[in-house]
């Protein structure tokens, strides 16, 4: 694989469509996978947050999603491909998961808004086979629980959406305990 190391962090220095490609052929061949975007906020916290730093560089894969990274990595001579913006992927993942019958779990944000994009993706994407979805507020007492239902579901695609670093160590503590054979988005399945 083609990485690059920039400030400590091994970026995967692949196009939006090589990316793509790789993520459906992890799903494919049921072979697990958690990816995460870096920007310049995480690489900035990275230098100083051990534990962000580890659970991000244990990751199967990572991408430029942050412009700033992509002009860095040419002013350092270790040019990446392009930037892979993580919203721009979760939607073309969503589109693909129609098309193809992945199934798919949302997992993040308030009560209000993880419901207005279940629906919202059920209008647009009215193929998409959407198997569960929960807000991102939980107790530590709720994890396990959170996990088991992840488990019953057993999507294809997990996205993530909370704030770093809390996603990255959710993903780290709890969500690598399921999820056999999916995709991590919130960006590795042990996950």
């Amino acid at each position: 694989m083609n990485k690059i190391t920039l400030f400590g962090c091994p970026i995967d220095n692949l196009s939006f469509d090589d990316t793509l490609r790789k993520i459906e052929d992890s799903i494919q061949k049921r072979k697990p996978i958690r990816h995460c975007a870096i920007n310049a906020a995480k690489i900035v916290k990275i230098q100083s947050d051990r534990r962000l730093r580890e659970v991000l560089v244990s990751s199967d894969m990572i991408s430029p999603d942050g412009q700033s990274i992509v002009w860095a990595s040419r002013f350092l001579k270790k040019p990446l491909t392009e930037r892979v913006t993580g919203v721009d992927l979760m939607q073309k993942l969503l589109e693909l998961s129609a098309k193809k019958g992945y199934k798919v779990f949302l997992f993040g944000a308030r009560e209000e808004v993880i419901y207005e994009l279940k629906e919202k993706l059920k209008r647009e994407l009215p193929g998409l086979n959407l198997v569960g979805w929960r807000n991102g507020y939980f107790s530590k007492d709720e994890e396990e629980g959170i996990v088991k239902e992840i488990n019953q579901k057993k999507p294809d695609i997990l996205f993530v959406g909370m704030s770093s670093p809390k996603k990255e160590y959710i993903l780290d503590e709890q969500i690598s305990k399921c999820l056999e054979g999916s995709l991590l988005h919130g960006s590795r399945r042990k996950l």
